[in-house]
């Protein structure tokens, strides 16, 4: 009995010694390596400039180690480090540069600036270009800066991203935004939109899957837009939509979830305030003050089921708004043959009760290599769109701003109060009837290129 009590205490006793001796090895075997780099450190000092001279903020690091410096106004730095070391020198712009010391003290670094940008291709009106050689004020941005964002819609997606693009949205319920888009502002008396091509076919930006883009090229000045007449005097929005590529399949699926609020709410006045305010309006009417002193210090003061606090409609009648939005796409080819199909659903409801919208779209694009001098592509995009919204939306608006502060918006027991009129705006958005619309859109092309020469 003791013989096993020993082996058990033994078996629990040999881990944790075994355990201590690696961690006072590790520790000293760890200390060797760091004495003999500090030990053979010296302090290198130098400049950094470009072709047009010193260049602030460069970021200069040892390689390998987390010991790095900035350059100051006068591109001058200083940094601690081995003589057999390495410095790596890295600015927004330029190309980064790796320096070996060789014993050196001071080091001096004239960056380059990258071309790279220059080499980009850009959708134009006349097919593509690269970006050294456009003459005319073309902005564009890759499909991959716009999916970033968990927006609902394009529109809001290139908000803030393009210059010479304003883009003002002014909210709107799901399936019926409200948003404005101008290029370099406003330039005719009459309709000021731009012209919005997709894969070469005019069509709505709104009814475009952000996922499914692969570049969008906003055309702003007259030498740009020459090819399409009087109907770009406001600018050209080129969007091209993404298409498979010859290889192995992929597969593509993005999701978010998001919560929206308003973010526009006005705030009201304190209670005391509103009250005497009322009061000044009922004694420049010619009437006597409506509430007394009495009253006015129950309200601030008293208990609140007596003299409860007036209701913000804002509050009562916005509330979040959940948003889930699905894509996904499935693309492959061979040499002669290659296709995407991509798919999309989409349930967004509104800030105000009994608003919603729900998307349903696939797309689907093929390219056919006939011969070696004909190509076809053909493309079908086809979207569902259900939306539902309050009836009498612009009056719960307007309710919503009008309406006595002191009207109950909804009892306990399920029933609406009334106001001085009679209205109440939770009620027309709860149980005042909906409009409901179920609106269809597809489109398709079939193109097809000949090399004669």
């Amino acid at each position: 009995m003791k013989k096993q009590l020993f082996s058990d205490r033994f078996k629990y006793f040999l881990p944790l010694q075994f355990l201590r001796v690696i961690l006072v090895v590790g520790i000293f075997l760890m200390q060797l390596p760091m004495n003999g780099v500090y030990a053979q450190t010296s302090t290198i000092t130098g400049k950094v400039s470009d072709a047009l001279g010193s260049l602030v903020g460069v970021s200069v690091k040892v390689e390998g180690t987390a010991n790095g410096v900035s350059s100051d106004a006068s591109g001058n730095y200083n940094i601690i480090a081995p003589p057999d070391g390495k410095l790596v020198f890295t600015y927004i712009g330029y190309t980064t540069q790796i320096v070996s010391i060789n014993d050196r003290r001071s080091i001096d670094v004239v960056m380059i600036a990258q071309s790279t940008s220059l080499g980009e291709v850009v959708v134009v009106g006349y097919g593509t270009q690269k970006k050294v050689s456009l003459t005319g004020a073309v902005s564009d941005i890759r499909g991959e800066e716009l999916t970033r964002r968990p927006v609902s819609s394009i529109q809001q997606a290139l908000q803030g991203q393009m210059p010479g693009l304003t883009i003002l949205d002014q909210g709107g319920s799901p399936g019926n935004s409200n948003t404005t888009m101008r290029i370099r502002g406003i330039t005719t008396l009459s309709s000021n939109n731009p012209l919005v091509i997709v894969d070469g076919i005019e069509q709505p930006l709104a009814n475009i899957n952000p996922d499914d883009i692969e570049s969008i090229s906003v055309l702003k000045d007259a030498s740009s837009t020459a090819i399409y007449g009087s109907r770009a005097a406001n600018g050209v929005i080129l969007i091209t939509s993404k298409r498979a590529k010859e290889g192995k399949g992929s597969v593509t699926y993005n999701a978010f979830y998001a919560e929206q609020n308003s973010v526009s709410k006005p705030e009201h006045m304190e209670i005391e305030s509103y009250l005497r305010l009322q009061n000044l309006n009922y004694i420049n009417a010619g009437a006597p003050a409506k509430y007394t002193e009495q009253q006015i210090q129950d309200y601030v003061n008293g208990n609140r089921e007596q003299f409860p606090l007036p209701f913000d409609w804002y509050n009562v009648m916005l509330r979040t708004a959940p948003q889930v939005n699905h894509s996904l796409a499935v693309s492959g080819g061979s040499e002669n043959f290659k296709g995407r199909l991509s798919l999309r659903y989409q349930d967004q409801d509104g800030t105000i009760a009994n608003t919603n919208s729900k998307i349903n779209e696939i797309r689907v694009n093929t390219d056919l290599k006939v011969s070696n001098k004909i190509n076809v592509a053909g493309d079908v995009n086809y979207r569902y769109v259900n939306s539902v919204q309050p009836q009498n939306i612009t009056e719960i608006f307007r309710l919503m701003m009008q309406n006595s502060i002191f009207t109950v918006p909804k009892y306990s027991d399920g029933s609406y109060g009334a106001g001085p009129q009679g209205n109440n705006p939770l009620l027309l958005a709860e149980g005042g009837g909906t409009d409901r619309s179920k609106n269809d859109y597809i489109t398709g092309n079939i193109k097809g290129d000949w090399k004669i020469i």
